[in-house]
């Protein structure tokens, strides 16, 4: 009875054990999923960043193209006209007459549509041109 005695306590003591390593697998277990999840969100967000850089590397190279073409107009423009390098140092600075900065560009962009559909509607179209008239002017030397 001792020896029957003896082999329940360590099968209970074994089955306690079995138990608690159980129920640490399972422990090990949801933190290696939780691992796995944010392990997949890293790897998304290391995507989208990649993406991003190299939409920023895109954009990088097409503003140097840019700025070479600028430069390159601005060379020719200074070739062209002799004023540009002596009033050069007045561009961008603020108050000066090249201060674009405190101007509304949007603003003035309304301004000037506004002001050609004014100048399009105060234009008269012509009718009908009367040639009779039209070859004595062009005799004349007026036309």
């Amino acid at each position: 009875m001792v020896q029957w005695s003896q082999a329940k306590v360590q099968y209970e003591k074994t089955a306690a054990d079995l138990a608690e390593m159980e129920n640490e697998i399972k422990v090990v277990s949801t933190e290696l999923v939780a691992m796995e999840q944010s392990l997949e969100k890293m790897a998304r967000e290391k995507d989208r960043g990649e993406k991003e850089t190299e939409k920023l590397k895109k954009k990088l190279k097409e503003a140097q193209e840019r700025e070479g073409a600028c430069k390159t107009v601005l060379q020719q423009l200074s070739q062209a006209h002799v004023w540009i390098a002596s009033e050069r140092s007045y561009f961008g600075a603020s108050g000066s007459c090249y201060d674009f900065n405190t101007l509304d560009i949007a603003a003035l962009r309304r301004r000037q549509a506004e002001a050609s559909k004014e100048q399009v509607r105060g234009m008269k179209p012509f009718k009908c041109v009367d040639s009779v008239m039209m070859s004595s002017l062009c005799l004349t030397g007026v036309v």
